[in-house]
């Protein structure tokens, strides 16, 4: 979340519950960490942001938490919404059990197990992303 939409925290709890979902973490989303420190100030006006380069590499994402963006539509991690492979289904559509357990889900977790596994790049996000090509 940034303070951009920090106002709709009430309202996402709810549609959560609604949805019976049972808990709601807020997050920052994913930003490069040579990002300009005055562009970072500009959303995230409240706070001093910093970033852990020591991280251990792995992705937990995908056993965890789970994005619901506005429209219902259920992606894996705070990466860019945008992009088209990063549509694993739409919660409002499909219960959100048969999307976490189902075929894209499934498929990235395949992914991120065996990173050699190339028949599985190109359809989802994880593909692309960093963590799973063993970096």
């Amino acid at each position: 979340m940034t303070g951009f939409n920090e106002h709709e925290i009430d309202t996402a709890r709810e549609t959560a519950a609604r949805l019976g979902v049972d808990q709601v973490r807020f997050i920052r989303p994913f930003f490069p960490a040579d990002a300009p420190d005055d562009w970072f100030s500009t959303m995230f006006p409240r706070q001093t942001l910093t970033h852990d380069h020591e991280a251990a590499p792995g992705c937990s994402w995908l056993y965890r938490s789970a994005y619901i963006n506005w429209d219902g539509g259920l992606i894996p991690c705070c990466r860019d919404p945008r992009d088209p492979g990063v549509d694993f289904g739409n919660v409002f559509e499909t219960p959100f059990s048969k999307l976490w357990n189902g075929g894209k889900y499934q498929a990235a977790r395949t992914l991120l197990a065996d990173p050699g596994r190339h028949d599985l790049r190109s359809g989802i996000v994880c593909g692309r992303c960093p963590v799973t090509r063993g970096a």
